[in-house]
């Protein structure tokens, strides 16, 4: 008899393989060298990685001299064992209410008796997210042949079926929709089920989200008229879902790709009936850093009020439904009733009760009296522990947790029931993460912050900024709010006591104004105190902002004062130019020849009310003073051809010989019922204004004209469409004070135009390149600086620098908090606080940052920062005379390395090590500081044995001061501190293989 446990491994692994053989998968590159690889997953969607945009042509640093460093790798002499018991530090239950902080649980690690037991039966392991890449009954007999799965939905996408709109409420006699239904039924078993169902896909574009349905007798497309208007279509949606009885909806990885379910508004009782389930993890996420948020979205969801359960369709992890039986009404009344749990692992059982409700439940006080009393039954049969149980209260707080030591066991928690949700998530030693549905308490209040934004593109030093403040408030009583606060980084910069009010069962927004001092990466956290029934109540809600120097700032200004169209399509021109420290300024009263002083250029956009004399006269005086100019029109058929005479008076005006067209420019083969487009790849790719564009890309004309270029150049062209002359539709004219006139006869720089294209395999629109260039008219404000200059300015100075990343973001087992570590030719510089995510050693950056030090330490207070177009590259450590070495003057901020004979081992409780002593032939010393955030590259802690008082130990690290003022290694991997066995020769500094054991 085959045991239970590798009966699940082998049918594990069958899964992958038959599954994998039909379903498309998307790979995930590697992003480094120390980067764990993501293993490939079954069920997943394509997704569409983010095309570098073209940057400026890069000087690389020289590469340093080689220096004498041995290679890597092979491992120690002794064998290593991983230690399984984490932190012991006493831990204490909080007893304040979700209103208040809770107090982190300081409760022990409790070992916990192993009863093994077989399976549960009333758990059942699957997917409930599955796309078909050939076969839907392909997938489905895989599916039920693995063993490994109890039942298995495939939601095919709504717009894949052959009836273009569908009905949510009828069997419509569709193909793929019958196939798919009889497919599902065919492969159902006593011990497997199929079910299928269909996912609402709205574009990517609109930020709507993907909704799984289920239990419904049809399906229906987005592209439905019933779903047009963008403002109304999921309250829509859910109204059509809430008249069909029985249907389930899923909201599919919410996040910013395919939008958040316009973050998780529109809530009503009759949409909370049919939206049961939200997706926590997914196969499009690859890294840890993905899947926790897919956490954090449901954690969001919960607080808004929405009783939704937890739901992972990672290939390794399971979506697992508490149900008696596997029959499909069984079920799907378990989905209904929010039985439902996510594992990353795929056989992990959880049984969790309130005072002995099951998950899901919806209880009311009455129900839990004062205590909320919680049993967990835990169960993993290929795991050796179950790891940290945490169980998580409003707001993400955790409001206690415990160790698990075992595999198996149950534990318990008395709370006081003062939260209105409670759930588990547990966190096992290899990093697989789960998560429960909850158990609702109604007792607290529904209402709060729902979101913070800042509406000012490009902050700026001492001037206004404006945040958007959105209040949300479900109850039944008014919240009166008496004071908001705005924190910069701790501090208070403004408040706001004027009395408001968030009427019961409304949704508010609230602008604030505030002005900060500072540069840099600036934390702005806005606190709101106000009264419920009397009862005190506070809310916080805090965002990252970058504040720019106001000197470094340019503008680029936009005509908005004469009806001009295309407005409202530069979301994406505004953010490029935000990331080039470039503020867009929309003139919608007119503009000023003190407006256009500093600004790079000017844009006009098919205007639809003529020009004045004094406007004309404005921008001629621009032009003559080297001043730049873009001027945009559109198809004749728009306007009669208004626009294109108004911008020819403009261009007369202003001595330009181009000229617009009063014409339509109309490709059949791309050109739509609603929009006349045309593909042109006639670029004059050797013009500087069109640098950067590559093979393959074509440049985007929507509902534009041609432009006739007079003495310019023209740029864009077509040999002939059904004319005979070639038609040119973007052309460039030099002005004789210097400055650039660009022509073009559609807006280039619109969303439709700059967006990433909707393939990997596909290029984006030239139109993206030529609006890089056109954001870089004028040059750099400031000159590039080297590291050595950043680490010799004075505080509060403002730089420009490139180099290599040696400690960076892209591992989350082993990656400094909030800190990257730059190095360049001259020296090194640690980047804070920088919590951009999927940095890698090796990567190059530009950098324009604020000169800081942080005890002893140079640090570099980051204002902007872009990946370059250049190679990667890796920097070997410095190594040499210790004495010169451990010069925190010379060396602080690089990567080093050090080897000599261990003499102090310091170990924290956990019993892992923290920190280490090295010494050389001369006898100085070198300490290794080992902090407990940093682990292996694929998070094991390989330190514990072989790291011993009297060995040669290698360590390599970032050059650092700690805070008691000792210069430190400072260990950026567990992996790299490695233990050399006493032979003469060897070939890996990684883990100190020797040649001599391998000729053995």
């Amino acid at each position: 008899m085959i045991n239970p446990t590798l009966r699940r491994y082998l049918s594990l692994l069958l899964t992958c393989l038959m599954i994998l053989s039909f379903l498309p998968v998307s790979s995930v590159a590697e992003e480094s060298a120390t980067t764990a690889t993501e293993p490939t997953v079954p069920f997943t969607e394509p997704v569409a990685e983010p095309t570098m945009p073209p940057t400026e042509p890069v000087t690389e640093p020289t590469v340093p001299p080689t220096e004498p460093v041995t290679e890597p790798t092979a491992p120690p002499t002794e064998p290593v064992t991983e230690p399984t018991v984490p932190p012991t530090e006493p831990v204490a239950e909080p007893t304040a209410p979700p209103t208040e902080p809770i107090t982190e649980p300081t409760e022990p690690t409790i070992p916990l008796s192993v009863n093994a037991r077989s399976k549960n039966p009333g758990l059942q392991f699957g997917h409930l997210h599955a796309h078909t890449g050939t076969s839907i009954e392909t997938l489905f007999q895989a599916a039920a042949q693995t063993g490994s799965l109890d039942f298995c939905a495939v939601t095919e996408y709504s717009d894949s079926f052959g009836t273009p709109a569908g009905s949510l409420s009828e069997n419509v006699p569709d193909p793929k929709w019958t196939a798919g239904k009889t497919a599902a039924a065919a492969a159902s078993t006593g011990t497997f089920t199929g079910f299928f169902g269909f996912e609402m896909n709205w574009p990517e574009q609109m930020q709507i989200g993907h909704i799984s349905v289920f239990n419904t007798p049809g399906f229906q497309s987005w592209r439905s008229d019933a779903y047009g208007n963008p403002v109304n279509v999921l309250k829509a949606f859910y109204d059509t879902m809430a008249s069909v009885p029985g249907a389930i909806g899923q909201w599919n990885h919410p996040g910013n790709q395919y939008g958040t379910f316009f973050a998780f508004d529109h809530y009503s009782q009759s949409a909370d009936q049919v939206i049961h389930l939200l997706e926590v993890a997914n196969s499009e996420a690859t890294t840890a850093a993905g899947y926790l948020d897919g956490y954090q979205y449901y954690t969001r969801a919960l607080d808004k009020g929405w009783h939704v359960a937890p739901t992972n369709s990672q290939g390794n992890g399971r979506t697992v439904i508490c149900s008696p039986s596997l029959t499909e009404a069984s079920l799907y009344d378990a989905m209904r009733n929010h039985r439902v749990y996510a594992t990353g692992d795929s056989d992990l059982e959880i049984v969790y009760t309130l005072d002995g409700h099951p998950m899901g439940s919806i209880l009311k006080k009455w129900h839990t009296g004062e205590t909320a009393d919680i049993v967990a039954d835990l169960y993993d049969p290929t795991d050796s522990a179950i790891g940290q149980v945490e169980v998580i209260a409003n707001g993400g707080a955790v409001a206690a947790r415990q160790y698990v030591t075992t595999a198996c066991g149950v534990i318990r928690f008395s709370l006081p029931a003062n939260c209105s949700y409670y759930y588990l998530r547990i966190t096992q030693p290899d990093g697989d993460m789960a998560v429960t549905a909850p158990v609702w308490v109604e007792t607290s209040e529904n209402l709060g912050i729902s979101s913070l934004i800042c509406e000012t593109p490009v902050p700026v030093q001492r001037e206004a900024v404006s945040l958007l403040l959105e209040l949300y408030n479900r109850e039944r009583t008014d919240l009166l709010v008496e004071s908001v606060q705005i924190l910069a980084d701790g501090t208070v910069v403004a408040e706001d006591t004027q009395l408001m009010k968030v009427p019961a069962g409304s949704e508010i927004s609230h602008k604030l104004t505030f002005r900060y001092d500072g540069i840099g990466q600036t934390e702005i956290t806005v606190i709101l105190s106000g009264t419920l029934d009397g009862a005190v109540r506070q809310y916080e809600e805090t965002i990252r902002l970058s504040f720019h120097q106001s000197e470094l700032v340019t503008d680029i200004v936009i005509d908005g004062s004469h009806g001009n169209a295309g407005l409202s399509a530069l979301k994406l021109f505004k953010a490029m130019a935000a990331e080039e420290d470039i503020r867009i300024t929309v003139a919608e009263n007119g503009i000023t020849e003190e407006m256009l002083k500093e600004c790079r250029f000017l844009l006009i956009n098919a205007p639809s009310h003529a020009f004045s004399e004094t406007y004309l006269n404005i921008v001629a005086e621009h032009v003559r003073c080297g001043g730049n100019v873009l001027v945009c029109g559109q198809a004749a058929e728009y306007d009669d051809g208004t626009s294109a005479a108004e911008l020819n008076r403009l261009l007369e005006a202003i001595g330009s010989s181009m000229r617009m067209n009063c014409d339509t420019i109309i490709d059949p083969i791309h050109s739509t019922g609603t929009e006349n487009i045309l593909l042109l790849d006639e670029i004059q790719t050797s013009a500087s204004w069109c640098s950067g564009i590559t093979n393959g890309q074509v440049y985007r004309h929507a509902a534009g004209c041609s432009i006739s270029p007079g003495n310019g150049i023209s740029l864009v062209s077509k040999p002939s469409i059904a004319r005979a002359s070639a038609v040119t539709v973007l052309a460039a004219e030099e002005t004789p004070a210097g400055g650039t006139i660009l022509a073009a006869g559609s807006l280039l720089v619109g969303d439709d135009a700059l967006k990433e294209p909707e393939n990997l395999w596909d290029a984006p629109y030239a139109n993206r390149a030529i609006s890089r260039n056109l954001l870089g008219i004028g040059g750099d404000v400031l000159p590039l600086s080297t590291i050595l200059q950043v680490r010799e300015a004075e505080a509060g100075t403002v730089l420009r620098i490139r180099g290599y990343v040696t400690a960076g973001t892209a591992n989350s087992w082993n990656r400094f908090p909030d800190t990257l570590y730059l190095q360049d030719d001259t020296g090194g510089i640690a980047v804070i606080p920088f919590t951009e995510e999927n940095i890698a050693a090796g990567i190059p950056l530009e950098i324009i940052g604020a000169a800081e030090i942080h005890g002893e330490n140079h640090v570099l207070k980051p204002v902007s920062w872009k990946v370059l177009n250049s190679s990667f590259y890796q920097y070997l450590p410095k190594t040499g005379d210790w004495k010169t070495l451990l010069d925190a003057d010379l060396h602080g901020g690089e990567l080093v390395q050090a080897e000599g004979i261990c003499t102090e081992v310091i170990r924290s409780d956990d019993g892992y090590i923290s920190s280490l002593t090295l010494i050389d032939s001369t006898g100085t010393s070198a300490k290794i500081l080992v902090e407990d955030f940093i682990l292996s590259s694929t998070g094991q802690n390989l330190l514990h044995k072989d790291i011993q008082k009297g060995r040669t130990v290698r360590a390599t690290g970032i050059l650092h001061v700690d805070g008691e003022g000792n210069t430190v290694i400072r260990a950026r991997n567990r992996s790299e501190i490695v233990y050399i066995p006493p032979r003469s020769v060897y070939i890996n500094p990684k883990t100190g293989d020797w040649l001599a054991q391998l000729l053995n």
